[in-house]
């Protein structure tokens, strides 16, 4: 999801809120990408299988792996050894 500031001589007269669409062919995007690596789907293999990314035309693998990149560096995933 992103933010767009419509701005008029300077000043911002509106904000907009965008989807941004990861993966066009199964129309994934980056919020339900990010949202699938918060409940635990941390590579492209396990995102491939929950949401169909990078199963048709692959052009979307670079984006989702930037995804997944920039949603584990704001909530890393911890894992517990026994």
């Amino acid at each position: 999801m992103r933010i767009i500031s419509i701005y008029n001589f300077g000043k911002v007269v509106n904000e907009v809120i965008c989807t941004m669409y990861v993966c066009i062919c199964h129309a994934v995007t980056e919020k339900q990408v990010r949202q699938a690596v918060s409940d635990g789907a941390v590579d492209v293999k396990t995102l491939k299988q929950k949401l169909g990314v990078g199963s048709e035309c692959g052009r979307c693998i670079q984006a989702t792996l930037e995804v997944i990149q920039s949603q584990m560096d704001k909530e890393p995933c911890y894992y517990e050894v026994a």
